[in-house]
């Protein structure tokens, strides 16, 4: 690393060098069917759990960056 002091891009490339994590095909239990399915019922329990809330009032305030378009 002392060599790679004054270069910030060999001194990277020697730091991912030293983390030594290899490269795995992760082929485990879990899909993309998997995650999907998990998504779907987190966002459907947020619905649930929300559809009784009063719908939140957006106001509407022009700045000055919108102005400039």
């Amino acid at each position: 690393m002392n060599q790679n002091a004054d270069n910030t891009k060999r001194l990277w490339c020697t730091m991912d060098g030293l983390h030594d994590v290899a490269s795995t095909d992760d082929t485990s239990l879990h899909a993309a069917d998997d995650f999907a399915i998990f998504f779907k019922d987190k966002v459907d329990a947020a619905w649930a759990s929300s559809a009784t809330m009063p719908a939140y009032e957006v106001l509407f305030e022009a700045t000055t960056l919108m102005l400039e378009k």
